[in-house]
């Protein structure tokens, strides 16, 4: 993992460290998910929230779920990439 020491600015040596490979599509997946399971608990309360001050709360999750969605687009095709160009 780690290559040849680079002397930082300091003069102090340190070791460069490749990008840590991730999961991105299932770590953005399951947070849209949980997102729109929020949504889905919170809106029938809504009534309730609204009365105590907290009506946004069903409305912030459905923007995490919708917003999730498009980093989930993003992601697949940003895989896909990457593995057409490790391919060649």
């Amino acid at each position: 993992m780690a290559s040849e020491p680079v002397v930082g600015e300091a003069g102090a040596s340190r070791l460069e460290m490749e990008p840590m490979e991730t999961n991105d599509v299932l770590i953005v997946g399951i947070g849209t998910a949980l997102f729109a399971v929020a949504f889905v608990v919170l809106y029938p309360m809504h009534a309730s929230l609204e009365r105590a001050g907290h009506g946004r709360w069903p409305w912030i999750a459905l923007s995490g779920a919708l917003l999730g969605l498009l980093g989930l687009v993003y992601c697949i095709r940003r895989a896909q990439r990457i593995s057409k160009v490790n391919a060649q």
